[in-house]
């Protein structure tokens, strides 16, 4: 028997990479300080084909009421302050499988009559995976491009989103807006948004370079405080937006695995009726069009795997930088996400319908999240018919 700290590097504790055929991961994950770093060092370990037997419960306020009173029973809670137990659903599971290279993931539970299943056991299998990539990948890791304007509030942003991921084990690569194409860092460059040569170029060396790429982040133009009679949202709008559409278009005709998650960063976009869970203004004129568009590439493009992220946080970038960061540390099935740090804001629940729904319960900051309908009608719709429009 030996001890192993699935959050720490397990190269440097001893342990060898593919050294597994199966791993049973009974009532401990949820339980991990960093979820996805977990799953990434389990699948590290694991053979090609290896399988993954992962049990655990759903959440429940049983074990919240007992439990509760543990701080670390809590996740997000650093983060922005939500209380979302550690324990997680079936279909969160398979996300973050799914998202860290596991596949085929099964659940199997047996429910009593009429009492819903108290345990599940989920089977998972690891992508296929040669010992020599897995030497050249270290554990723990993964590829993060972060695009962001030289300064205001888009750099500062980025500035924390990259120290954080850094501290994490992750290597960023920093893409910043300038006038000309030039690499100023191993891990750095500068590019023309208006050039589409330019992202074209930067997928080149990401490719040449061997250095893997599975989320993207927009920040690009990206502004905390409301638009003023000096905003030229031409400006703004062509920043934000055509950087998107240049960066989409070449992942579309780049060739070899599947394209990275994009994560579009708006604040103030979306507005929310006072019926809804966040009670704020009308939307950012500015930052508005960019998600529409992140609304085009669900329905058009739906393997870009866009998710939207709404900042409500003006003046306070780190606090935007932590919203940033929880969503990313912790991706789920939501593809758009409304954060608020506003101190009237009322505490939000997730749901899958097209309405915002809010608990009444006051809370700072609250998140409220929502699929888009008509993203998953359209996917179905191309599925029934082979479908699939391109995005030009």
């Amino acid at each position: 028997m030996r001890e192993l700290d699935i959050d720490s590097d397990l190269a440097e504790q001893g342990w060898t990479a593919n050294s597994f055929d199966v791993i049973i991961a009974s009532h401990m994950l949820h339980s991990s300080d960093s979820v996805g770093r977990a799953l990434d060092n389990i699948r590290w370990l694991l053979g090609r084909d290896g399988l993954l037997l992962l049990l655990e419960r759903p959440p429940e306020r049983q074990s919240d009421l007992m439990f509760g009173i543990q701080p670390e029973w809590w996740r997000r809670t650093t983060e922005i302050r939500h209380p979302l137990s550690r324990l997680r659903t079936v279909e969160e599971w398979r996300v973050a499988l799914r998202h860290h290279g596991f596949v085929d993931a099964v659940p199997w539970s047996e429910p009593a009559q009429d009492v819903p299943a108290s345990t599940y056991l989920l089977i998972a299998r690891n992508s296929e995976a040669t010992p020599e990539a897995a030497a050249k990948a270290p554990p723990a890791s993964q590829g993060y491009l972060i695009l962001s304007d030289q300064d205001g509030d888009s750099a500062a942003i980025a500035d924390y989103v990259v120290e954080k991921l850094r501290a994490d084990g992750h290597r960023p690569f920093r893409v910043t807006a300038g006038k000309y194409f030039s690499r100023t860092g191993e891990d750095e460059v500068v590019l023309a948004p208006e050039c589409p040569e330019d992202f074209e170029r930067l997928l080149g060396i990401l490719r040449d370079e061997d250095k893997r790429v599975t989320e993207i982040v927009h920040l690009m133009g990206l502004s905390l405080s409301p638009d003023t009679a000096d905003t030229d949202l031409c400006v703004v709008q062509d920043r934000r937006c055509s950087t998107a559409v240049h960066l989409a278009q070449s992942l579309c005709r780049a060739e070899g695995d599947t394209p990275p998650r994009l994560w579009l960063v708006t604040a103030g976009a979306a507005a929310v009726s006072a019926a809804g869970a966040l009670r704020v203004d009308s939307p950012i004129p500015s930052q508005a069009p960019l998600w529409g568009l992140g609304r085009v590439l669900m329905n058009e493009h739906p393997e870009l795997q866009c998710r939207l992220i709404d900042l409500y946080a003006e003046g306070q970038a780190n606090l935007a930088g932590q919203f940033v960061m929880a969503e990313l540390r912790e991706p789920d099935e939501e593809t758009e996400v409304l954060v608020s740090g506003g101190l009237d804001a009322d505490r939000a629940v997730r749901t899958g319908s097209p309405g915002l729904r809010q608990s009444g319960v006051p809370q700072q900051p609250a998140m409220v999240r929502g699929a888009a309908p008509a993203a998953a009608e359209r996917r179905d719709r191309d599925a029934r018919t082979g479908d699939r429009p391109q995005f030009s």
